[in-house]
């Protein structure tokens, strides 16, 4: 009975924290956003009406690029503006956090399970 508790306690802990690092990663992501247009940077993305213009490949082509050319910004740019180094730096920690959460919580939950099975 105890392993099923941890076990549904590991699944609602699994998914609050994905939930919660969702809701800040799109807040940090529009942060970013925001003070890249402010500071009078051309953010890479398109209106629908741009990516729907012309053929359909053409429109799959040019999502995809300006995807890609977010990612650059996001993984490899290294802005002098604080305006814009603060909310990436959030966004980089946020996606980091997403890639370490799930192994800290099986950590966590294996320590829980050990410490039910000697007591």
């Amino acid at each position: 009975m105890s392993e099923s508790l941890v076990g549904n306690i590991g699944l609602i802990a699994f998914i609050g924290g994905f939930v919660f690092l969702a809701v800040k990663y799109v807040r940090n992501f529009r942060q970013l956003q925001k003070a890249y247009t402010e500071s009078g940077l051309e953010w890479p993305t398109l209106t629908r009406e741009q990516m729907l213009a012309g053929r359909t490949t053409e429109g799959l082509n040019k999502t995809f690029t300006s995807t890609f050319k977010v990612w650059g910004i996001i993984l490899f740019s290294r802005p002098s503006d604080t305006r814009i180094r603060v909310p990436l730096r959030k966004v980089r920690i946020t996606l980091l956090l997403f890639v370490l959460f799930p192994f800290l919580l099986g950590f966590l939950l294996l320590i829980g399970l050990s410490f039910m099975a000697s007591a």
